[in-house]
């Protein structure tokens, strides 16, 4: 399967069908080809600006790597449910369908699409996708709606009881913890991470799990890295060769499939903590529990008193 453009860089001049599919690669709208195993040989300039990325980045991927894709009430779709794949699988058609992603950068894009088989090759049916990127004027991401709604009260709570507070990391974890426990269910175990002299110290807020707590390890390498960052790392699909820390995933004596790790953030804007989320398996923390514990951390980041120049009065 060629990309649509090479239909029209190679046509004879003045050919009616590669100027219309070239002012359709070009009127803006969101235009993908995937052949029949998946693989991604098209994607318009319009589906990589809505992300803030190259909309070539992903040719020739069976999916884009790092991204999250969501249905139209903003739960994460799983990519075997996408209907691109369903599409590609059952060769019926998939009209008007509403759907997000959001890049590991952060940016969410949302379509309606049509998802169009073509032809079948040995490894499934070649799937045209044409659509038109929702405005964010008159739409309103229901990610966003859902991931305020659930936490609205712990997360108040919370703030409420540490304004103005200054405490030390034990004790910041301990006061995180109802929050934590309305946010994350099992299997995600939750931790305050504090940084003390080049040390990482692990402050268990809330676990479902019976593994020892490693309490003090170095950070450097990888860890040291993602604390530079300064933003959430996350990574909902972690593999065997993947690096957890200064560890590869498949050293450690338990098993960590998907992992997060957010940033509380100082009243001067930098990193003071982290919060870790791991958990067992795969994509286990939903869009709107990583938008409730960002939340947190935006809270509990001034009240944390680790590094503070001068401890504060009685601690």
């Amino acid at each position: 399967m060629k990309p649509l453009t090479s239909l029209v860089r190679h046509a004879e001049p003045g050919d009616p069908l590669a100027q219309a599919v070239g002012a359709l690669l070009a009127s803006g709208l969101v235009v993908t080809t995937r052949d029949g195993a998946g693989r991604y040989v098209q994607l318009s300039e319009a589906y990589g600006k809505e992300l803030g990325i190259q909309g070539l980045e992903g040719r020739g991927s069976t999916f884009l790597e790092g991204y999250q894709f969501f249905d139209a009430d903003g739960n994460e779709l799983p990519r075997m449910e996408h209907p691109a794949h369903v599409a590609r699988i059952t060769g019926v058609p998939q009209h008007l369908q509403v759907s997000g992603v959001r890049a590991p950068n952060g940016r969410e894009a949302w379509t309606v699409n049509s998802y169009m088989p073509l032809e079948r090759d040995e490894d499934g049916w070649q799937v045209l996708t044409v659509g038109v990127p929702l405005p964010r004027s008159v739409f309103h991401p229901p990610t966003q709606e859902a991931a305020r709604e659930p936490f609205q009260r712990p997360l108040l709570e919370f703030a409420l009881a540490v304004a103005g507070a200054r405490m030390c990391g034990e004790q910041l974890a301990e006061a995180m913890r109802p929050a934590v426990e309305a946010i994350a269910d099992d299997p995600l175990s939750i931790s305050l991470l504090v940084l003390r002299e080049g040390m990482l110290h692990l402050l268990p807020v809330v676990r479902y799990t019976d593994v020892p707590v490693t309490p003090v390890m170095r950070m450097g390498g990888e860890a040291a890295v993602r604390w530079q960052m300064n933003e959430t790392y996350y990574n909902p699909n972690i593999g065997e060769a993947d690096v957890i820390g200064d560890r590869v995933v498949i050293e450690l004596a338990h098993p960590v499939r998907s992992f997060a790790v957010i940033p509380l953030k100082g009243v001067d804007g930098r990193r003071v903590a982290s919060i870790g989320v791991t958990a067992p398996v795969p994509h286990a923390m939903s869009p709107q529990q990583r938008c409730a514990l960002e939340q947190l951390a935006r809270l509990a980041g001034p009240a944390l008193a680790e590094g503070l120049q001068e401890p504060p009065e009685g601690w």
